[in-house]
């Protein structure tokens, strides 16, 4: 909430929010180097103070990589500054750089040996993430696709949903997914299936088969409508027709639930009208 309050400071606030990104409250410096990201600052503007965040602490340089990721224009020190951190010892911060990198996209090849070196470890969280980085920056499928399969088939919940957000990320290009996110469906761990339901969607896989997916989930009594909903908003109109069991959940006895059904059915049918 505080990244989106210095968000909207404007391009005058840029150096304000920047100088904040060594303010003695953690939270503060967490809140402002996202904040420079949603300013639209420039990377050349705002490159040194992220490269430093990337040695804070944790909640501040999770932050960081993945401003620095985001940030355009892709600065070689950027990339550098990402790839020393590839070495860093804590697995969850590693597979963020290596998620930051791939969203450089191309501009990052400078990243390709350490990121194999990753993907040949031993570690799944940062295997995933360099799989679907390389992917990214290189078209390295060969290489990527078998690591995300071997985890979308036999990781734990959490490995397996992340092995299915990587194809979505990577969108049409990862259509040989296709067949194995479509098995996943049936997963017996919810997350995993709105996670491969959602990047079906994004891959142009079985559509149909991944919205009624979606809509079973968001009928099913005592289950959380929000992360459903929250979904179907991330597809936009790809999600069109769940707009009318949509409609029906802004009448919601949860507020939190007819609000983010409101903001889905603008997303999903702007011309759509609520009854």
């Amino acid at each position: 909430m505080e990244s989106r309050c210095l968000g909207y400071a404007g391009p005058r606030s840029r150096s304000e929010v920047g100088g904040l990104c060594d303010d003695k409250d953690s939270s503060v410096r967490e809140a402002a180097v996202v904040a420079l990201v949603l300013i639209g600052a420039d990377a050349k503007e705002i490159g040194t103070s992220l490269r430093n965040a990337v040695k804070d602490g944790a909640s501040v340089r999770m932050g960081a990589v993945g401003s620095i990721g985001s940030v355009r224009p892709v600065t070689s020190e950027n990339v550098t500054a990402l790839t020393e951190a590839l070495a860093d010892k804590d697995l969850q911060f590693r597979a963020a750089v290596a998620n930051a990198l791939g969203e450089m996209g191309p501009d990052a090849k400078a990243a390709i040996t350490p990121l194999t070196m990753v993907l040949n470890g031993s570690d799944p969280g940062p295997r995933i993430a360099a799989a679907g980085a390389l992917w990214r920056i290189d078209g390295q499928k060969d290489a990527a696709l078998p690591i995300l399969l071997k985890y979308l088939r036999e990781g734990d919940p959490n490995q397996r949903t992340y092995a299915a957000w990587i194809p979505g990320k990577i969108g049409r290009a990862a259509k040989d997914a296709i067949g194995d996110l479509t098995q996943s469906l049936h997963d017996q761990d919810r997350g995993v299936r709105l996670s491969v339901a959602t990047d079906l969607c994004k891959v142009n896989g079985p559509k149909e088969a991944a919205m009624k997916v979606l809509l079973d989930e968001l009928g099913k009594n005592g289950e959380s409508k929000y992360d459903v909903l929250w979904t179907l908003n991330q597809l936009g109109s790809d999600a069109k027709d769940a707009a009318p069991a949509v409609r029906g959940l802004t009448r919601h006895k949860d507020r939190f639930v007819r609000q983010k059904a409101l903001e889905t059915l603008k997303k999903i049918d702007p011309k759509g009208s609520v009854n």
